[in-house]
């Protein structure tokens, strides 16, 4: 077996609340966890309150990237795709400078283009 890596998923679904994709980020999670590697999420979010917040979900670091938007169909998908890249990936350069990972690995289409 290769040495353990340290891997960063950043998707716009994960657990506990969420749908079939959410539950197969989960399922990568674990099975890469099972194998050795370290991983890490970071979940983006359309929230009433925009932030960063770090939690866990069964002893795996999640750190939830929210921003706000408003209820407004069109403004909100502008500001949940095109406007959260910006932000995200500003975030993502600074978390990868403060802490080296090995691999980032884009789970879902809105976080491709920031990860």
């Amino acid at each position: 077996m290769s040495a353990p890596l340290s891997i960063l998923i950043v998707t716009d679904s994960f657990p506990p609340i969420c749908g079939g994709s959410g539950w197969s980020t989960w399922e990568l999670t674990r099975g890469l966890i099972a194998r050795g590697h370290h991983v890490e999420v970071v979940k983006t979010d359309v929230a009433k309150v925009a932030g960063i917040f770090d939690g866990t979900y069964e002893g795996t670091r999640v750190t939830n990237y929210a921003i706000k938007a408003p209820d407004i169909p069109v403004v909100r998908n502008l500001i949940k795709n095109e406007q959260l890249w910006g932000g995200l990936a500003a975030y993502l350069t600074k978390r990868l400078r403060e802490h080296e990972v090995d691999i980032v690995h884009a789970q879902h289409v809105r976080t491709t283009v920031p990860a």
